[in-house]
C-alpha cells in the first residue's frame, strides 16, 4: 500500500504527504529491482514524448537520444559518486545496482540532438 498512516483532511497538502513520508517513493519492488515513482513518471514523459514524435526526424533522434542520455546519467552519476567508483571500477557498468541522473540525461540528449544536426546538416 502506498500510504503509511491515515490522513486527514488537513493533512490533504501535497508538502505535507511528502515531508512525513506518508507516500512510499518505492513503487514495487521485483527481487532485487526497486522501482520508485520518479523513475515511472520519468519513463511515462519518455513514452508521451515518443508518441508525440510521429515524424520520422523526431523518431530518428529520440531513438539516438536514447542511448546518448542513459550513457549520459550513468556518467554525470559516476562523475560526482568518484569516491565511491575509484576503488572498484568494475561497479561502474552495473547501472542495475543503481545511480542515474536526470541532469546527465538532458546533457546527453542535448549531445545527441548537437550530432545528429551536425551529421544531417
Amino acid at each position: 500500500m502506498c500510504f503509511r498512516k491515515v490522513i486527514t483532511p488537513e493533512q490533504w497538502n501535497v508538502r505535507n504527504i511528502f515531508r512525513n513520508r506518508m507516500v512510499s517513493p518505492i513503487t514495487f519492488s521485483l527481487g532485487a529491482l526497486t522501482v520508485q515513482w520518479y523513475g515511472i513518471i520519468i519513463g511515462i514523459g519518455a513514452l508521451l514524448g515518443l508518441l508525440i514524435a510521429i515524424h520520422d526526424l523526431f523518431m530518428e533522434l529520440f531513438l539516438i537520444g536514447l542511448h546518448y542520455a542513459l550513457v549520459g546519467a550513468r556518467i554525470y552519476f559516476v562523475v560526482f559518486q568518484w569516491y565511491d567508483y575509484k576503488n572498484n571500477p568494475l561497479e561502474i557498468i552495473k547501472i542495475w545496482h543503481g545511480g542515474i541522473a536526470i541532469y546527465g540525461v538532458l546533457i546527453g540528449a542535448l549531445l545527441a540532438c548537437w550530432f545528429y544536426s551536425r551529421h544531417k546538416g
